[in-house]
């Protein structure tokens, strides 16, 4: 044994660790730099995706805030929209200030974007002004949304009573709300 540790030469086996080493560097240099430089343009790439990811986000809860902030706002006006029109509903409302009331259609309903519109011709007799003026106060509160268009027409009839007529555009929700 005596033998064979001296015909060990030592500085062999230094530059076969030391090729072994430097074979060891390269392969590290060679395979593991590429890898690097690949991961970091990927988290780059990530960092920027993950920030514009909580903008988008951002703007979506801000839109979603609004939108229910809206909603609580107006929601008596939305649950106008939704109301389908009832005609015999409206001349029963209509005749706590009217004497006589009558309405007939004379328009099919159209479509403009979301909404239906339907025409009616109302014609009304009526005490006094005030009524009038009341009725338009309270229509306000009327469960659709309805709007008086002109041709707005009063005149005098006998027993000091007023007669009129008017167009009534009525708006109702298309899609849902």
């Amino acid at each position: 044994m005596q033998k064979e540790l001296e015909e060990l030469n030592i500085v062999k086996i230094l530059l076969f660790v030391f090729l072994y080493l430097v074979i060891i560097v390269l392969f590290i240099i060679f395979y593991t730099v590429p890898e690097i430089k690949t991961y970091k343009t990927e988290h780059i790439q990530y960092k920027e995706n993950l920030k514009s990811y909580y903008s988008v986000l951002n703007k979506h809860e801000l839109l979603k805030n609004t939108l229910e902030r809206n909603r609580e706002t107006y929601e008596k006006i939305l649950t106008a929209f939704r109301t389908p029109f009832n005609q015999k509903d409206f001349i029963s409302f209509s005749k706590n200030y009217f004497k006589k009331i009558s309405i007939k259609k004379i328009k099919e309903s159209k479509k403009e974007n979301v909404f239906l519109i339907h025409k009616y011709k109302m014609d009304y007799i009526l005490k006094d002004i005030d009524s009038l003026y009341s009725f338009f106060k309270e229509l306000k509160k009327y469960s659709a949304i309805i709007k008086i268009d002109f041709p707005f027409i009063l005149e005098s009839s006998s027993n000091n009573m007023l007669k009129g007529s008017c167009i009534v555009e009525i708006h109702e929700s298309n899609i849902s709300i």
